[in-house]
């Protein structure tokens, strides 16, 4: 039974993943721990959910522990993008959020 008078509620949280980082045009396995050679400057971290009924209505933010004050709003983007990084170690993570707005609860991360 289908009833128009009350709002469809999607409880199921999403799984998020890291798929890829790429640094440069050399794409490399989500590991954590990979070191990177000084210069680099361009870095593209690739990630996705799963979602039987809506994929197109995920939505991602994502933070980059060691540079972000804040969560970033990707909307549906699958990728993040930083250039210029200095220095140091950093820990991404990305976490998604159903088409009823809930989150999922645990980040997917990547330290590097």
């Amino acid at each position: 039974m289908i009833d128009p008078g009350t709002p469809y509620h999607n409880p199921v949280v999403p799984t998020v993943r890291i798929q890829g980082l790429a640094v440069g045009a050399v794409e490399h396995a989500p590991a954590d721990g990979r070191q990177f050679a000084p210069g680099t400057r361009d870095i593209r971290i690739r990630y996705a959910a799963s979602s039987l009924a809506f994929p197109e209505r995920l939505r991602f933010r994502y933070r980059l522990e060691g540079f972000d004050d804040a969560w970033q709003d990707a909307g549906n983007r699958r990728v993040a993008y930083y250039t210029n990084l200095g220095p140091g170690d950093y820990r991404f993570q990305v976490q998604a959020a159903n088409e009823s707005g809930v989150w999922s609860a645990e980040s997917a991360t990547l330290a590097f």
